[in-house]
């Protein structure tokens, strides 16, 4: 299943791509989607998408799945500092895989408010939660206008054009500038593979197009069901796995 969002394949080399290397080589971008899980052996459907059943967790329920986890894990049985840290980074991580929509500055202010969310949480209070997903959901209708204002009927492939793959080596752009560069380097690659696959140009500008606008479907859907305090739950969750992964 092909997804809309841009998850750079973690298996590939942390190379620069050009964007002719890509026609030439056959080796084409690969957009996965992101694995994850819920606590509770709540379902995860494809491209991010879950059930209806995976948003009946609620906010005010996340206090009771997190202490119930960590009184039947052996070695931690309180949240720590470092486990809501963690989290954090998990949460936001999760939102951006690709590191393609947040801005540096987005990470650091977003970080505090989401580690407070076990603090808020208690009264019922993910409200940092919606917060951090409208700040991705507006960044993403940004894209979507701005791949349809690029590619027009005049739009070239621009050959010269390279990117980072690795995500966490690349890092978070930290200007808007930087980040409609970064978008237009996607674009271009993005195409080239169209192209790869024998699509034609007009057709290929189509779906490039419509790959955007699922995107900006998918988030809203995301949010109309509900699904940050699962996010949330997976966060955490993996944040303790990979704490517990260290102590070993």
């Amino acid at each position: 299943q092909t997804c809309a969002l841009p998850i750079f394949s973690m298996s590939q080399p942390s190379v620069r791509v050009r964007s002719s290397d890509v026609l030439a080589q056959s080796r084409a971008v690969r957009w996965i989607p992101a694995a994850a899980f819920v606590l509770g052996a709540t379902l995860v459907g494809g491209c991010g998408e879950r059930p209806a059943s995976a948003a009946t967790l609620q906010c005010r329920n996340l206090p009771i799945l997190f202490h119930s986890y960590l009184q039947n894990h052996y070695s931690m049985r309180s949240e720590t500092e470092e486990l809501r840290s963690r989290t954090a980074n998990e949460f936001i991580k999760a939102l951006d895989p690709s590191k393609t929509l947040l801005l540096q500055d987005d990470v650091e202010k977003l970080r505090p408010k989401l580690e407070r969310v076990f603090l808020t949480m208690k009264e019922g209070n993910c409200k940092a939660l919606d917060e951090a997903q409208q700040v991705i959901q507006g960044r993403a209708q940004d894209d979507e206008r701005s791949v349809k204002a690029l590619v027009n009927k005049d739009f070239k492939l621009d050959e010269n054009v390279e990117i980072m793959f690795d995500p966490d080596r690349r890092g978070y752009s930290k200007t808007d500038a930087e980040r409609k560069d970064l978008l237009r380097k996607l674009v271009h690659l993005q195409y080239s593979n169209y192209l790869l696959a024998d699509v034609k140009p007009e057709e290929a500008r189509k779906q490039l197009i419509h790959r955007y606008e699922l995107m900006t479907k998918r988030l809203k859907e995301r949010q109309q069901r509900g699904e940050m305090p699962v996010l949330f739950a997976e966060s955490f969750a993996t944040a303790r796995s990979e704490e517990h992964t260290s102590e070993l």
